[in-house]
């Protein structure tokens, strides 16, 4: 006796992809916010939030983000160098591609 297995359609798995995906971001980012604001002094934590938040399209908060963690960190110059470059690639986000 033949078993008939069926199989999902690749168009629908990339959508089940993404939005599971979309929704681990979210709950990433519920995550790294309660941090911040259990310990709004945490660099680490600011950090984190400035390397997630592009992924949503937040790009001049991130920004914002990654300022507070160089203003908190102990050792500003890997945070600074961090920053500088999350805003080369935000700002590469931000220019149109040339065709």
């Amino acid at each position: 006796m033949a078993v008939l297995v069926q199989r999902s359609h690749p168009a629908s798995d990339v959508e089940r992809n993404v939005a599971w995906r979309e929704k681990m971001t979210h709950r990433a980012l519920r995550d790294i916010e309660k941090m911040v604001e259990l310990d709004p002094d945490s660099a680490e934590g600011w950090l984190n939030l400035g390397g997630l938040l592009p992924s949503l399209q937040r790009t001049e908060e991130a920004l914002a983000a990654y300022q507070r963690a160089i203003e908190l960190a102990p050792d500003g110059q890997v945070y600074a160098e961090l920053v500088e470059m999350a805003r080369m690639n935000l700002a590469s986000i931000k220019t149109p591609k040339r065709k």
